[in-house]
């Protein structure tokens, strides 16, 4: 493999969701797409965003739902 090749890491799934044992249920991390149903990233800068790298939905937090998301 040349040195420009990036190698490509595999996703965890255990990053996506949280498991509550005891509420029996699964909590979900991060966002999914209204699009395209993919998880969406968190973007903190410039600008706080939630952004779909598939389809490239883009979702504008306010000041509230930053707070929010912090605790």
């Amino acid at each position: 493999m040349s040195k420009l090749a990036k190698e490509k890491k595999p996703v965890r799934a255990h990053t996506f969701y949280y498991v509550d044992y005891e509420k029996k249920q699964i909590v979900l991390l991060k966002k999914k797409c209204p699009r395209c149903g993919r998880f969406m990233a968190d973007h903190k800068v410039p600008v706080p965003r939630r952004s779909c790298g598939y389809c490239g939905y883009t979702e504008f937090l306010s000041k509230s739902e930053v707070a929010k998301a912090e605790k």
